[in-house]
């Protein structure tokens, strides 16, 4: 199973927090330290760098950056963490580095591996839309309901995160719309809260099928 380690920050939110108006809402999917802290959706090329002292580039900056080749990947090493507990494979999915997930994955990188929340790399793909890497995982084996440590699971970060074609992906490979995190909330309910209307829409689309096929009796 996956264990999770200490971090030096977590994100705590109180019962009721979304109705402090400091708070943006009661929900928050928790991203990763190193790689999504200071990540800015839209600039990622530019945060790379800024990630280790020195600019080093290691393997997992360059499968950030979409420029690993075969001579850089080595079985017995596919899967080595950085120092914060997360693979080449949870970098290239965060980056929306398909390239570089694909060279992975063909070297047998554990697709469903946790990070030290819990997160997996189709988490990450999620969380950032990168609804390409997104489909790639699934289709590898990824695990579309798989938790993390506050028991997101892809769907509500994709849901919360208001990237409508990661959601589709999720759901036609089978992702549990019920599911809900330690807060309570589903990915319904996320896309709810922090106004995501096209995850929503395409959420609501995947249920309405649902229902009309349901016998009365069950509703």
């Amino acid at each position: 199973g996956c264990k999770s380690e200490p971090l030096e920050t977590k994100w705590h939110w109180a019962p009721g927090a979304w109705q402090d108006s400091t708070r943006t809402s009661a929900f928050q999917p928790y991203k990763p330290p190193t790689l999504l802290t200071n990540l800015q959706r839209g600039n990622t090329q530019t945060q790379i760098h800024q990630l280790y002292v020195g600019n080093d580039i290691t393997f997992h900056t360059l499968a950030g950056q979409g420029e690993l080749t075969s001579d850089h990947i080595h079985s017995n090493s596919v899967d080595m963490t950085d120092e914060k507990g997360l693979t080449g494979l949870m970098w290239a999915s965060a980056y929306g580095q398909i390239g570089s997930a694909k060279q992975l994955l063909k070297r047998g990188a554990s697709i469903n591996r946790c990070g030290p929340n819990l997160q997996t790399s189709l988490h990450l793909a999620a969380a950032y839309g990168h609804h390409d890497v997104v489909k790639l995982l699934l289709n590898h084996g990824a695990d579309p309901n798989a938790c993390d440590e506050d028991g997101n699971t892809p769907l509500i970060y994709g849901a919360h995160c208001d990237h409508p074609h990661v959601c589709y992906e999720l759901l036609i490979k089978g992702a549990e719309i019920t599911l809900t995190n330690t807060s309570n909330v589903s990915a319904y309910k996320a896309a709810i809260m922090n106004n995501s209307m096209n995850a929503k829409a395409v959420i609501e689309n995947h249920l309405i099928p649902q229902i009309i096929n349901t016998p009365t009796d069950e509703l």
